[in-house]
């Protein structure tokens, strides 16, 4: 029996474990049942080795997203190393910010994951930039 603090949601996945198109035939359906702090932490980690949903490593993202970004942090006016220790990926629209459209039903697992790393939604920033817009956002 689920409660308030618990949600479901589906996955569908091809027989080699590929997320499939809902509408055709042949889709194995998965339901979850977990918390918010669950949701949050399967956004963070869904992917073995963190990999985007392209399977694109972190390690490999952060300096295209400064060149993008021509070197500069978008928080202050200072250069960024790619260094995963200095330079942070920060997401304008926070994993808690998914995670609650997830738990509330506004949106499937599948969506909230893919639209959190979305480039659009990603900025390379300095380790204390990324700390001062998260706590600014209480996440």
């Amino acid at each position: 029996m689920r409660t308030e603090s618990q949600c479901s949601w589906q996955e569908e996945y091809s027989a080699a474990g590929a997320l499939k198109n809902p509408h055709r035939e042949g889709v194995q359906l998965t339901m979850i049942d977990c918390d918010k702090n669950m949701i949050v932490h399967l956004l963070r980690n869904w992917h073995s080795n963190r990999l985007r949903p392209e399977g694109v490593r972190l390690e490999n993202l952060r300096p295209r997203l400064m060149e993008i970004q021509n070197n500069v942090c978008p928080y202050c006016p200072e250069p960024l190393v790619d260094d995963g220790k200095v330079t942070h990926i920060h997401h304008d629209v926070t994993v808690q910010v998914f995670a609650d459209k997830v738990f509330d039903g506004e949106m499937t697992f599948d969506e909230a994951y893919r639209q959190l790393w979305e480039d659009s939604n990603l900025r390379a920033v300095h380790t204390r930039c990324n700390y001062d817009q998260n706590v600014g956002q209480g996440s």
